[in-house]
């Protein structure tokens, strides 16, 4: 191969093809371009660099495939391995586009990285302002079909259950839902730290499976559990068992768990037994154990003004347990007394 220049008419270089790569502007190229315009390999029409290539229309189903119907492959050829990545038409069905790292002397995928030195990558947008910044369709999840619907998508090979993320600014909420990938009327589970570890909510620490924290100046309820099916199911369940007195399935206290207002036992024999002002790890006497008095108020008229009472168990000065009734004046009276 002889070296041959091209030149403008102006004795202006532009393009250089070379014997060999030893003698010219340090052994780096064979081919140089070297005027301003438009490259094209294999159209007449090019914008900037184009290359044209009349790939078979096929869905990419291996790596070999890939590289055999690629518009474009750029492989190393000084490794034995020639490593690379082939552009072009990955699937017939939906006219996607596809960019796959290989390995070329045997056909194997390879790790596809995008700004190694760093920098961020946008999806559906020129202004990414984070790692990884994907702008997709605004909609809260769709309940039917199988349209364009969220932004973000995790599934697994050869199965219909993904799980879809998006966001919906109307009606400013972010979701995530688990569903079939071509009917959104079907629904699946959706676990969270399935092997372990805690799930919080409103907190950075939570102590908890589940921890909810509303932190100070958020008005609004903590938490609110509904049903709406008015013939099945339950508003909620908390299953809990055991034979330790400190086993319980519900319990209220303060903050600082310092001071237990009550809660109900699963302690044997007692379970089921609800305590109120007492912790629940305490012996319970009864299907409900009061400690302290039990305030009473007229159903009809239930104002400030009404008729008001209490009951309480007290001492009656020789030992003895009796009840009574305490009435809104003040006055009280005895019921029973311990025989």
């Amino acid at each position: 191969m002889q070296e041959t220049s091209v030149n403008n008419g102006s004795d202006a270089e532009v393009l250089h093809v070379r014997a060999n790569n030893t003698v010219y502007n340090g052994g780096s190229s064979l081919l140089l371009v070297r005027g301003d315009g438009n490259v094209g390999i294999g159209n007449t029409a090019p914008n900037k660099f184009t290359v044209t290539h009349d790939e078979a229309v096929n869905t990419w189903t291996s790596v070999a495939d890939a590289k055999t119907d690629a518009v474009a492959n750029f492989l190393g050829s000084s490794h034995a391995n020639a490593y690379g990545v082939v552009l072009g038409y990955a699937n017939s069905a939906n006219d996607a586009q596809g960019i796959q790292a290989i390995k070329g002397s045997d056909n194997s995928a390879l790790p596809l990285v995008l700004n190694p030195m760093g920098g961020n990558v946008g999806i559906g947008t020129t202004v990414p302002t984070l790692r990884h910044h994907t702008i997709g369709t605004d909609a809260a999840p769709a309940t039917t079909g199988s349209a364009d619907n969220g932004t973000y998508r995790v599934g697994g090979a050869s199965t219909n259950l993904v799980f879809d993320m998006g966001v919906d600014s109307s009606a400013t909420f972010g979701w995530i839902q688990a569903r079939h990938a071509t009917d959104y009327s079907v629904n699946y589970y959706l676990c969270l730290n399935p092997n372990g570890g805690n799930v919080g909510v409103g907190t950075l620490a939570p102590a908890s499976r589940f921890d909810v924290v509303r932190p100070t100046g958020n008005a609004g309820t903590v938490a609110r559990f509904r049903q709406e099916d008015a013939t099945n199911g339950y508003g909620m369940v908390i299953e809990s068992e055991g034979s330790a007195s400190t086993r319980y399935a519900l319990i209220l206290r303060n903050l600082a768990g310092s001071t237990v207002y009550g809660g109900v036992s699963t302690f044997t024999g007692q379970v089921g037994y609800w305590g109120i002002g007492l912790s629940p790890a305490s012996t319970l006497e009864s299907r409900m154990t009061i400690a302290g008095d039990i305030g009473l108020r007229e159903m009809t008229a239930p104002s400030a003004t009404a008729n008001t009472g209490k009951l309480f168990v007290e001492d009656n000065g020789s030992g003895k347990s009796r009840l009574m009734v305490q009435f809104g004046s003040g006055a009280a009276q005895q019921i029973a007394i311990e025989p």
